[in-house]
């Protein structure tokens, strides 16, 4: 029996759709979450690369392939949601005597995991030595691409919270972070 081309398209387009449904990010489709343990806080930090200068502007084309990293192949793997997002408003806030940093993404590409991140995300930047850098970087953030990993855990209450970790999104760290999301699959 032959099938038409389009009835094959089709038929890999259901299976396709069948098994990429993304579960919510908000953990309701997990039966346990992970606790956020040592070494989660160090690769789900609430934090932002902050020694690359932040720029609209794409790298060259010429631009060598980033090294993947032993932080950013155990991000892809444990990720929930890594998403590639434009970064629509950088705000503070303050908490106490604590100086905060919101920054409000769009997700614009889904490059891997089970989870939905949602239309827009409101992610508040922890303490860490980013704090003092985001204020230089503000008028480079707004508009420029990132990618941002984030992964939900258990939280107080039986409730849960969704730590994150975000780069810029330089084409040879989306190439190198592909290409794990591909080895991932796989493995």
């Amino acid at each position: 029996m032959r099938c038409s081309k389009s009835v094959l398209a089709a038929l890999w387009l259901v299976i396709g759709a069948v098994s990429c449904a993304q579960a919510p990010l908000d953990g309701a489709a997990r039966p346990a979450l992970p606790s956020y343990g040592h070494y989660d806080r160090l690769l789900f930090d609430d934090g932002i690369e902050g020694t690359l200068a932040w720029s609209r502007q794409e790298g060259t084309s010429g631009e060598a392939q980033a090294p993947v990293d032993r932080e950013l192949r155990e991000r892809v793997r444990l990720g929930d949601s890594v998403v590639r997002a434009k970064v629509l408003t950088v705000t503070s806030r303050q908490v106490e005597l604590d100086h905060r940093w919101v920054l409000v993404v769009r997700p614009i590409e889904h490059l891997t995991g089970n989870a939905s991140p949602g239309a827009e995300l409101a992610l508040e930047l922890g303490d860490g030595p980013w704090t003092s850098r985001v204020d230089p970087m503000r008028d480079g953030l707004v508009g420029s691409e990132v990618v941002a990993f984030l992964r939900a855990y258990s939280g107080a209450n039986g409730g849960h919270q969704v730590h994150f970790h975000i780069l810029r999104a330089d084409r040879s760290r989306l190439l190198a972070i592909r290409n794990e999301a591909l080895l991932k699959q796989v493995q």
